[in-house]
């Protein structure tokens, strides 16, 4: 049985749409190429001295920094500690009194100071933990120190006593500084155990150079750090974190030889702000939470209002040269891919570049 001519062509035809569709398929799977003439960026993770589609997380907990500052504090803690071991308090119960009497007019506003419970439990855990050392009671024995609400009122010492009931004082309150320091780096950390970062980079993959490089990128599940999502304990210290540097330490990513920032990211308008605020020759202002977030906002992108879409500007970017986007995007964790959607105008570009990169979920 012969099969004819025209079926012959038919299937030839087939064939060939078939092979066309096929091979369009192929070639939209393919990365985006550099059009002649035009610049042409690619997005994605930095690894390996390139720009890849396929972005690495970025681990907080991982960076070893976080046992650096641990074990400053450990010893800045040790340090004190042995100070306070130290310090001979000398005064007795009938002087306690004596003194007492003196104030015997403000009775309702000077009293006797001491350490209190929680404070002495904190204490002796974090010695017990961390210096694997015992603290006694007697460690805290402030002898007859008074404090005087009377005078704080008016911005006079608020404490009253012997020059080393007042030494013992303040070392023990610097103890405790470093002891919240400690809490409060694990707690930063514990946050971000809940949280995707993902640091991206463009790369100029063009043999020319462009300026006003403007990138838009889409991730579903943005998450954005407010008041409401951090720990209580870190709303209430926060101002700790700012004034140690911490967030610089943590989130600022490297710069190298062949990847940077476009500008200079550790600066920005609130802390010029908070430069006149604080230069003020009448400012008493402490650093609070709202200090640390806007700290944070220098690493850690926000979306635009209401969306899952943020913006990012590169004010110039060199034949093949490799950049970090900008802050880092912080997506809430999933087990599933992460999809990032993104798409370029420039003042070189065709306008039609963009682009898709994946980042693997976390087990």
């Amino acid at each position: 049985m012969t099969v004819s001519k025209k079926k012959i062509r038919d299937k030839a035809r087939k064939d060939i749409k078939e092979a066309i569709l096929q091979q369009i398929e192929d070639t939209r799977s393919l990365p985006q190429r550099a059009k002649r003439g035009f610049s042409f960026f690619v997005v994605g993770g930095f690894s390996g001295n390139q720009v890849e589609n396929t972005v690495a997380e970025y681990i907080i907990r991982d960076n070893p920094i976080i046992d650096k500052h641990i074990e400053v504090c450990c010893k800045e803690a040790a340090r004190i500690i042995e100070q306070i071991e130290n310090i001979k308090i000398i005064r007795q119960e009938d002087q306690l009194i004596n003194s007492l009497r003196a104030y015997d007019t403000l009775q309702d506003k000077i009293k006797r100071y001491t350490v209190s419970d929680a404070a002495k439990e904190e204490i002796k855990k974090f010695a017990k933990e961390y210096l694997k050392t015992k603290i006694s009671d007697e460690f805290f024995n402030l002898g007859g120190l008074l404090k005087n609400e009377f005078m704080h009122q008016l911005g006079a010492d608020t404490f009253q006593g012997t020059d080393e009931e007042k030494e013992k004082h303040k070392l023990l309150n610097d103890l405790i500084v470093q002891i919240k320091l400690i809490q409060l780096i694990n707690e930063l950390v514990d946050l971000f155990d809940e949280v995707s970062l993902i640091p991206l980079a463009i790369h100029n993959a063009s043999h020319i150079s462009d300026a006003l490089v403007k990138v838009n990128v889409h991730v579903e599940n943005a998450f954005v750090f407010d008041e409401n999502v951090l720990p209580e304990f870190i709303r209430k210290n926060g101002g700790y974190i700012f004034d140690k540097g911490y967030i610089a330490d943590l989130f600022h990513q490297k710069q190298m030889s062949n990847i940077t920032y476009d500008r200079d990211i550790t600066v920005n308008d609130s802390d010029r702000m908070r430069a006149l605020r604080d230069a003020h020759p009448f400012s008493k202002a402490e650093h609070t939470c709202a200090d640390m977030l806007q700290e944070l906002q220098k690493y850690i992108a926000s979306p635009i209002h209401g969306t899952d879409d943020y913006r990012f500007e590169i004010n110039n970017l060199l034949a093949n040269e490799v950049k970090w986007l900008g802050p880092m995007i912080a997506v809430k964790k999933t087990k599933g891919q992460i999809v990032l959607k993104y798409d370029i105008r420039s003042e070189k570009s065709d306008g039609t570049v963009s682009g898709v990169c994946l980042m693997g979920g976390t087990e």
